[in-house]
């Protein structure tokens, strides 16, 4: 039986923020961790399925068969977030510009992207997590 939750949501205390580019580490027992990565809404908010997020660290792993365990078994029950800074924001650019052809990535990734590093020097931010 997973442990994985069904639900995550992420909130940011500041106001102001919409198109903030929140990374979502899940620390694993084993191997590699997997990140996700959101962007809040107008009111400092973001909402995922659990489902969502495993049909995404399947495909993660698929691509990666040696650096990836299971994460219904190997994740550690923990989900650690943070606002991104402008450097994370220039890698991520850097990353989906090597690898759009290969991976899947979400529609409007790259301008999601673009438009929050605008915001990533005005922190910091208060970002919390809860798991349903």
């Amino acid at each position: 039986m997973s442990l994985f939750p069904n639900r995550i949501v992420v909130d940011c205390k500041q106001t102001d923020v919409k198109g903030l580019a929140v990374s979502l580490r899940f620390p694993c027992r084993q191997k590699n961790d997997f990140s996700y990565l959101v962007f809040l809404n107008a009111a400092g908010h973001a909402e995922l399925t659990g489902e969502e997020l495993l049909r995404c660290f399947d495909r993660e792993r698929e691509l990666f068969l040696m650096d990836y365990e299971d994460p219904r078994t190997a994740w550690d029950g923990r989900i650690l977030a943070h606002a991104m800074s402008g450097a994370e924001i220039s890698s991520a650019l850097s990353a989906f510009a090597l690898y759009h052809d290969a991976v899947e990535y979400p529609d409007g990734y790259e301008a999601n992207l673009l438009a929050a590093a605008d915001l990533a020097g005005r922190g910091p931010y208060d970002v919390r997590v809860a798991c349903y």
